[in-house]
Formats: C-alpha cells, structure tokens, sequence
C-alpha cells in the first residue's frame, strides 16, 4: 500500500476514535441533585350550621292560547312577587330565572291548550324563616317552592379557621418524613393555597324582613343541619 495513503488512513482513526470518545463523554447524564426540601399537603375541615338560603319559586298557568295562558299568568307572579317584597326580600334578590309558554299535547298529538311556566329565584333568605316565605308565596299563588341551597354568612371566618388548622397539619407531616429520612427540618420556604370550594359562601350578609311572616300551622319546616367548610394548603420546608 502507498506509505502516503497508509498515514492518511491513520490519521483519519485517530481522529474518529477521538470524535466517539468526546461524544461518549458529553452523553454522559448529570448527577441528581440534593433535594433541598420537603413538600408535603394537608387539609382541615370546619363544620358550620347554614344560617342564609334560596329557593325556587314557580308559577304556572293555563289558558286556550298561548296569550291566554300568559294574561293567566300575570297575576299570580305579580301576587308573589308583592309578597315576596311584603316579607322584606331586597329587589336584587328576586330573579326571574325561566320563562315560557308551550303547548300541551295530547295523546292524539294536538293542542288546544297552553301553559304559561314563570320560575323566580330567591336568595338571601334567612334560614329561620324559610318556611314561613315558603309557605306564604304558596298562598299567593306559586304552584311549586323547592331547590333549597345553603350558605353561611360566617363562611370567611371558618375558611380561616381550616385554613390555620390546615397548616398546622402540616406540619407533623413533614417532620415524620423528614425524620425518615435522617434530616433536619428547616424553616418554611413556601405555601401554596389548595382548591377553595366557595359553594357555602355568602357575600351579601342575611337579608332584614321587614315585616314578619304570617304564622301558620302549614309552615314548611326546613332543617338546614351542618356544612363542611375545608381548607387546603401545600407547604415547603428547608432541610438540613
């Protein structure tokens, strides 16, 4: 073989046995890093009884044409929304949620009635006197009351109150794992707020009747029971 070729071929080796032994180095994976602290979550749950509700109210009426069952309708949403505003509920505090008239179909397919359907919401209501409300727009001509959904006015005060508990609950959490693992525990280094679940909130405070509701041996008991109100929190310790 020519002596000029043979170190060409040489060279070219080396250089290549160089290139993979570089390329070989640089693929070689960084070490882990130290973790330089511990994460742990906790939550805490406070129990509060519901002392603010609303409820639907519905209206319906009937009539030989779709106008008919409408004019039929007039008065008696009219009756309970003057009732509504007699017991004291606010003007922002009754909506109009629903309305519609449709036809009434009969086993042949065919109509010759319609029915005019009114769904009011009422919110703010103090718990303690849903049942009278209930039982008075009934008699002023509601045909159905119901869809009670709660909420407390003291909900910030107990969301702080699981709030606190929950980061003390942590706590404990963190320093069982850190004892496992033959640390120290540090200070915090961070703390992250968890999912609020706002369902039981009640921003405008209780609603003030201002004329009490009519008593009657018809009232609607209502028995709100007990809420759960939880708190959720991440937190971050140092470790040493």
């Amino acid at each position: 073989m020519n002596k000029h070729l043979t170190r060409v071929l040489t060279a070219c080796g080396c250089a290549l046995a160089l290139c993979l032994g570089l390329a070989a180095c640089g693929s070689t994976a960084p070490a882990a890093e130290t973790p330089t602290g511990i994460t742990v979550s906790a939550s805490s749950k406070v129990k509060v009884v519901p002392d603010v509700c609303s409820f639907s109210v519905t209206i319906t009426a009937e009539g030989n044409s779709a106008a008919a069952a409408q004019r039929a309708a007039t008065k008696p949403v009219k009756a309970v929304m003057k009732k509504l505003r007699d017991l004291g509920v606010a003007e922002k505090d009754i909506q109009t949620t629903y309305a519609d008239t449709s036809p009434i179909w009969n086993e042949e397919g065919q109509t010759d009635e319609y029915e005019s359907r009114t769904v009011l919401q009422v919110s703010n209501v103090p718990v303690k006197d849903a049942g009278s409300f209930m039982q008075a727009v009934t008699e002023a001509g509601a045909t159905e009351v119901g869809s009670l959904e709660y909420s407390a006015s003291s909900y910030e005060e107990a969301y702080g109150q699981a709030l606190a508990q929950a980061v003390e609950a942590a706590k404990p959490k963190a320093e069982a794992i850190a004892k496992a693992s033959g640390v120290r525990l540090g200070k915090v280094i961070s703390v992250a707020e968890g999912y609020q679940d706002m369902s039981y909130a009640n921003f405008d405070g209780i609603a003030l009747a201002k004329a009490e509701a009519e008593e009657s041996a018809g009232d609607i008991d209502i028995a709100p029971g007990e809420v759960t109100i939880e708190a959720q929190v991440t937190i971050t310790y140092a470790i040493g």
